[in-house]
Formats: C-alpha cells, structure tokens, sequence
C-alpha cells in the first residue's frame, strides 16, 4: 500500500524502457519542492544492465535525490544526491552481501546498487511515513486484496519492530481489514541475537507474528541468483548475503526461538547452503515440524529437491512469474537452468507442500488468477511454454492458493477450505473454475465478485452478471 499510494509509479506499462524511466522522473520533478525525494515504487523491468545510470539520473533530475527499486527489490538506481546523502562514493568498500557498481576506469559509483546491504546505504536516508500514512497505506492495499478475493495476507519482510507495531495496533482497534501473518526480517548475526531476545507477542484473529525472514541471495535481473553455475547473465554478479558459517549461526538463534524461518532463495546453490543450515539446526526430534520456508526456489536440483523434502521444507513459490518473466529466465539463465523453473509437479510429486504466493511489491500483480495463469498453463508472455511437464490442475492450483497458504503459516485447523468450524473467509468467482479452459486468455477472464470475511461481506461487485 505504501508504495502504490505513496511513491512514483514505474510500472509497465507506464515504464518499459530506460526513456519511459528518465520521463516519467523527469515530470516527476516538476510536481516536488526541490530536494524533496523521488522515490519509486517497484516497478520497472529493465536488466541491470539495461537500467539508468546516476549520470542519466543527474541530467532529469538535478535538484532532487532519486531512489529507483527494480521490480524484483535486488537492486535500485540513484542519482548522485542521494548517493551524496547515503555518502556513498568511489572510496566507500563494498558492504558484505552487496555490490556498489563503480566505474572501471575512474572508481565512480555508477548509481547502481545490488542487494540490500548496498541500496540500504542509500534507502535508510530516505524519510519514513509517519503511522498515519502507513495505516492509511496498508488499508488502501487491503481493500485492494479484499476486491480479488484475498482474505489473508502474509507480510514476510517486515523490516521495522515499528510495522510489527503499527500493525498490532491496527488489530486492536479493529481496522485492520485483512488478516495478517507477519515474518521481521533478519539481516545479520547482531540482529538475530537482539530479535530472538526481544521477539513479538502477537496473536490476534486478525493478527499474528510467525517468525523470521532470511535472504541468501537476489535474482535473476540483477545477475545475482546464487547457482553453481555462474556462466549466465543471471549469476554472474554472485555475492551471498551471507557467509556460510554466518547463516548457520543465524538460523540456529533463530530456529531455537521455536518460531518458523522464511529465507529468500532462488539459487540451487543458494539453496544448498540454506539445507546445510537448516540441517545443522534440526537438533532435536520433529524439527521438521517448524515449517521452515524457501521463499522462491526458483531453480532446483534434483538434490535440492530430495533435500527439501527429508527437512520438510515448504516450497512458497509465485507461479505468476512463469507467464511474467518466463521468457526473461531463458535469457538470463539458459535453456537448461529454465527448464527447472518453479517445478510445482516435481515439489507435489515429492510431497513438498507448494503454497502459491505473489510476493507484491516485488512482483507488479497479485490478483490470484496470474498464479493460476502460469501454473496450470505454463505459458510465457511471447506465447512458449515453459517446461509444461510441471503443470498443475485448477484444483492443484486453488489448493495450493488457499489450504496449502494456510498450512504455510500454520493455520490450516482455521482456514483454507470450507468446512464446518473454520474461518468464514469467502471469496465467490463469477465462474465455475473448475470448468475453466486451460488457456492464458479465460484465466485473465476470472473475477471475484463477492468476498466474505469473517461471515460479513466486506466486497462486492455490484455490476456482476452473477449478481444481477
């Protein structure tokens, strides 16, 4: 919500190239008191390599600091204000786990900064929302998610012990429209130890702390998918968030709090060296039992696959990204690393729980129709098919959209199918989806008309056939 509501809109289709960029900052300094932030939402789709640099930055927007994430959130470009402000500069080392792009020949900051430990440098400089703002915000976003038929919400990164707050008190004064299962993020040794010290108490009907969200790697777009091969564009610039030995350390701390660990992990490299931590953490009988999570797992070996399964990983993946960006991992990945995308048959045929995800903001939809697009079609946007062997069923797919969600987060005795004694959180689609053709086209045709929370219809499309 803050970020539709609040920061400059640079997704397709207003932005497609690196010009449609340079405008739409360009306009936007027109509408902002000078040295006011421009500050993007996520958005754009541009390669890294294709993006903007801080001296193209510089010529539209001279006065202004400019902070520009890319859709995927593993890299952002700036001008050179805001690396001014971030005091970022041709002496500054590289921050473990990130990249500052510098210039070859002179040293320069380029602008370009990958993973969170570089672009924090800069982001941390930019002014907060005050908790007005970001209630507003994330009732905009929810009343959002409640006209798609989206009950609850799972908040994996939140970043500030303030959000966690903001959003128990929303729960207790009964605003909070959606219910929520959040994860704070975790991003060093130091701060696993002050979390696991000092963890929220929440457990709310409508609000309720679930653990803890790592990251080891990035993604493809930003060449920072951590694979064993590292000849692809989508690899080549590999830095892990963190050491080996430093995330074994981590996940320790943290799984010994007994609550669950989320990590964001696309690489099958990456995810190897979250299982060795994850292994070395399962000390006790039934550690397995922790549904400890791979956010993505967008590549995975057979290994990987058979490691997931003995640990009892849950495989939260966003099968939208198969029709969004499918043709943009043949490219950046190679034909054979693609053909393991997202591998929802191979996870359900190992018994690895799939629960579907749109992983907004840091993906541009989250309408759940886009998740069952590209699971049960498999289709690209140029029309291919990608790896089809791993398609799913409708039934497949909604399983995966509602009661393997909620076993995600450990709620599946309350929610995520009708039966008698749950949740009554509805949504009610103008067709039969089981009846559904197979085919991008009548997927993108389905549509939520009625939603239902907590027995009380909160949405309802009133111009509906259905209805009328």
């Amino acid at each position: 919500g803050e970020q539709i509501k609040y920061r400059l809109d640079i997704r397709p289709p207003k932005v497609r190239t690196k010009e449609d960029l340079l405008r739409v900052v360009k306009e936007a300094t027109k509408t902002k008191p000078e040295g006011e932030w421009i500050y993007g939402c996520q958005g754009f789709l541009l390669m890294i390599k294709d993006s903007p640099t801080r001296w193209e930055l510089d010529e539209v927007s001279p006065k202004h600091p400019v902070y520009l994430p890319h859709a995927s959130g593993q890299y952002s470009v700036v001008n050179n204000l805001a690396l001014k402000l971030g005091e970022v500069n041709r002496l500054t080392p590289q921050p473990y786990g990130g990249r500052i792009e510098k210039d070859e020949k002179t040293g320069e900051p380029t602008g370009r900064l990958m993973q969170y430990p570089a672009e924090d440098l800069v982001r941390r400089k930019i002014p907060k929302p005050s908790v007005e703002e970001y209630e507003e915000a994330v009732r905009y976003a929810a009343n959002l998610f409640l006209s798609h038929g989206i009950t609850s919400v799972q908040d994996v990164i939140v970043y500030l012990r303030r959000h966690t707050k903001i959003y128990e008190q929303m729960a207790e004064k009964q605003i909070l429209p959606v219910r929520l299962y959040i994860l704070e993020y975790v991003d060093s040794l130091q701060r696993a130890r002050q979390k696991a010290a000092r963890h929220p108490h929440l457990h709310s009907p409508m609000c309720t702390f679930g653990g803890w969200k790592l990251a080891i790697d990035g993604g493809p777009a930003a060449g920072t998918a951590l694979m064993y091969d590292k000849s692809q564009p989508g690899s080549r610039r590999v830095f892990p968030l963190h050491r080996p030995e430093e995330l074994n350390q981590i996940v320790k701390i943290l799984h010994e709090t007994g609550w669950q660990i989320a990590i964001h992990v696309v690489g099958d490299e990456g995810m190897d060296i979250c299982l060795n931590a994850i292994e070395k953490a399962f000390t006790a009988p039934f550690s397995s039992r922790r549904r400890h999570r791979f956010e993505h797992a967008n590549f995975p070996t057979e290994r990987n696959l058979d490691r997931m399964q003995k640990l009892g990983i849950v495989a939260s993946v966003q099968p939208s990204w198969i029709h969004l960006y499918g043709d943009g991992f043949r490219s950046s990945m190679g034909e054979a690393i693609a053909n393991r995308t997202i591998p929802i048959k191979s996870f359900l045929n190992r018994g690895i729980p799939v629960a579907f995800s749109s992983d907004v903001p840091a993906t541009m939809v989250f309408e759940p129709f886009w998740a069952f697009l590209g699971a049960v079609t498999r289709k690209t946007r140029s029309g291919k098919s990608l790896v089809p062997s791993e398609a799913v069923t409708m039934k497949e797919a909604l399983r995966a959209h509602t009661y393997a969600a909620a076993y995600a987060a450990f709620e599946e005795n309350k929610k995520g199918s009708i039966e008698e004694g749950k949740l009554a959180d509805l949504a009610v689609w103008e067709q039969n989806l089981y009846e559904v053709r197979p085919e991008p086209e009548a997927i993108k045709n389905l549509k939520v008309v009625v939603t239902i929370l907590d027995g009380k219809i909160v949405y309802q499309d009133k111009k509906a056939k259905l209805l009328s």
